[in-house]
């Protein structure tokens, strides 16, 4: 038992409980927690957490920059011009 080891407490903590002690020690959590970042990080991009392993490093940078564009407040050429940029074609999108 380490000074950092906690109860588990939920069904996700359940899930990184890897040795099954009822306890989360710090190996566990910091797993626990890159899953929780990761999956955040998906949701924020509008991705599915399995497709980023799929994304290069440029396409992840790409959607960081649509994403913080504020795209409800574009028109269609403007919308089509950032998509553009970003390297998507603009007309595998519905406006």
């Amino acid at each position: 038992m380490g000074l950092f080891d906690r109860d588990v407490e939920s069904s996700l903590d359940e899930m990184f409980d890897l040795n099954r002690d009822g306890r989360i020690d710090f190996a566990e959590e910091a797993l626990e927690f890159e899953y929780l970042e990761r999956e955040i990080k998906a949701e924020e991009l509008g991705v599915d957490a399995s497709e980023l392993d799929d994304l290069d490093l440029d396409e992840l940078q790409d959607l960081e920059e649509l994403r913080d564009l504020d795209l409800e407040d574009m028109d269609e050429d403007e919308l089509r011009d950032a998509l553009e940029d970003a390297g998507y074609d603009p007309e595998d999108f519905d406006f």
